[in-house]
């Protein structure tokens, strides 16, 4: 699976447990589940704030570390 597989996968059940939380809150969400919420977070933050004139992503930084 490629990296854009698994970041697309992982948004799509940010996007599944945010229905969940929509209709019963986050209380009742596992500590996994939270946490796959916040790294889709952090992942949609970091893909929206990339403006045209960056050239590094938060992906590639991590992969030239």
């Amino acid at each position: 699976m490629t990296c854009r597989e698994r970041i697309a996968n992982l948004l799509l059940q940010e996007n599944n447990l945010m229905q969940i939380v929509k209709l019963i809150g986050s209380d009742v969400l596992p500590d996994d589940q939270k946490l796959t919420i916040e790294i889709a977070r952090v992942i949609r933050v970091g893909s929206c704030s990339r403006t045209p004139s960056t050239r590094w992503t938060p992906m590639s930084r991590w992969k030239s570390s």
